[in-house]
């Protein structure tokens, strides 16, 4: 997907991973109305995007497998873009000066006022291409995006789970009763802006046949509420819902991950 940028955050963050650091780049969302109607509005779409920022550019610095960069020579980026308009340009542009940066990846967002939705996608620098797309319909108004850090956080944990491959795993049961699971202890903590109160989906790996294709798809066999922040990486979760099942996947070495949702 194509997105259109009318400036770029001079802030760059560098993604450690196991085989070599890989270096990302955060573009500033861009507000926009896909109705008519609204576009005398548009700037509502600054007051919704206030801050969007600085919360994805703290998801990812928080975390020690990133560091954050300032550069400041990317506002020729902006100088250029002031001089031709066509998106086509634009978006080989940011590419193009991307690579020259030494940026792995970028993240590009936006925003519909009109539909308060929000999109963030990561480009593959090298491949120019997206790897990764997530959206959804903030609950806004007049005045802003409600609980924005829990929205926005819900929207980047899936993000890099798509991009990445970075899923919350739950590691076992840590209290239970006979074939019921009770606690959970989760490899997610300070690290991924996890708080107390937030509620998680429980759900295991699905493969389904499709034609001559198999997909994946997400079983949720439960629902469990953090309780406890350990540390920088594990939380403890309340069982909500589906004590039996989860413990029944647990017992049997499924593969079980954890998802933030809003109750």
């Amino acid at each position: 997907m194509k997105f259109r940028f009318l400036t770029v955050i001079v802030l760059l963050t560098a993604l450690t991973s196991v085989n070599a650091q890989k270096r990302i780049g955060v573009l500033r969302v861009q507000g926009y109305s896909s109705s008519l109607k609204m576009y005398k509005n548009l700037a509502l779409a600054g007051i919704s995007t206030q801050g969007m920022v600085s919360k994805i550019v703290d998801f990812y610095s928080s975390n020690p497998s990133f560091i954050t960069i300032d550069r400041q020579n990317l506002q020729l980026i902006n100088d250029e873009m002031e001089l031709q308009k066509s998106e086509d340009f634009m978006d080989g542009y940011v590419v193009s000066q991307s690579k020259k940066e030494g940026l792995d990846f970028i993240v590009e967002s936006k925003y519909d006022i009109a539909e308060s939705e929000l999109t963030i996608g990561i480009i593959d620098v090298q491949e120019s291409k997206n790897i990764g797309s997530v959206s959804r319909k903030l609950d806004a108004n007049f005045w802003g995006v409600k609980n924005m850090d829990l929205q926005l956080l819900i929207l980047l944990l899936d993000l890099n789970a798509k991009s990445f491959d970075e899923h919350i795993p739950v590691l076992r049961a840590t209290k239970f009763k006979k074939d019921k699971a009770k606690e959970l202890l989760v490899a997610a903590g300070k690290n991924l802006n996890v708080r107390e109160g937030y509620m998680f989906e429980i759900y295991e790996n699905v493969e389904e046949k499709v034609g001559g294709r198999v997909l994946q798809r997400q079983n949720v066999i439960g629902l469990a509420q953090v309780i406890s922040v350990q540390d920088d990486n594990f939380c403890t979760m309340e069982v909500e819902e589906g004590e039996e099942s989860i413990m029944k996947s647990l017992n049997n070495k499924t593969a079980v991950f954890g998802k933030l949702t809003i109750d």
